[in-house]
């Protein structure tokens, strides 16, 4: 190992954003295979514009 690299950890370690945008983050990348049930989708809230 060279020395200069610090060790770093296992590749997708980091948690993954927020499945919505106020959501929590996604520490499971693989959530739906462990009995989790994924977002389905995302509502964007309606905004003034398209009314």
């Amino acid at each position: 190992l060279r020395k200069e690299f610090p060790q770093l950890g296992v590749p997708g370690s980091l948690p993954l954003p927020p499945q919505t945008p106020e959501g929590d983050l996604t520490m499971d990348p693989f959530a739906a295979a462990h009995g989790s049930k994924p977002v389905k989708s995302y509502e964007e809230p309606r905004t003034r514009d398209e009314e």
